[in-house]
């Protein structure tokens, strides 16, 4: 299980890159210093940042907090209100209906694995071609 700072740190960090700004910048429009800000992007700080400062950085980027700590997910995603759409609608569904997002997500991300490491296997396959003018075959990669 990832560690919750770092999550945050490496979120707080992809969001900064995306909108390349840095850490002076954003501590001039947050009004959090710089320090602080340092310190939370190289995990210095042997205290977590207060809920005041991870909703101040939120909100400038326009995010919900939990956002910030979302592991693993591209920045797109991060940046936009999907995750609040599938959260508003999971919620509404009754239990039967959100024991079957579970199965379709489970089965969805294991299929992407899949699809990602079977494509990565062909890339490495040689291909067969053929010569049109000798009509002989050639081992491509």
């Amino acid at each position: 299980m990832q560690n919750t700072r770092s999550i945050f740190a490496r979120n707080l960090r992809m969001i900064m890159d995306y909108h390349n700004i840095t850490q002076a910048a954003l501590a001039e429009r947050t009004g959090i210093s710089q320090k602080t800000i340092s310190n939370i992007l190289n995990l210095k700080s042997v205290h977590s940042p207060s809920m005041d400062i991870i909703e101040t950085l939120a909100e400038h980027f326009g995010l919900e907090s939990y956002h910030l700590i979302i592991p693993d997910l591209p920045t797109e995603e991060l940046l936009t209100n999907t995750i609040e759409e599938i959260v508003e609608y999971y919620a509404k569904l009754p239990p039967d209906g959100r024991e079957s997002i579970r199965r379709v997500a489970t089965h969805e991300a294991r299929y992407a694995h899949i699809a990602t490491r079977s494509l990565a296997d062909r890339r490495k396959t040689p291909r067969l071609t053929v010569d049109r003018r000798t009509h002989k075959n050639h081992n491509t990669h």
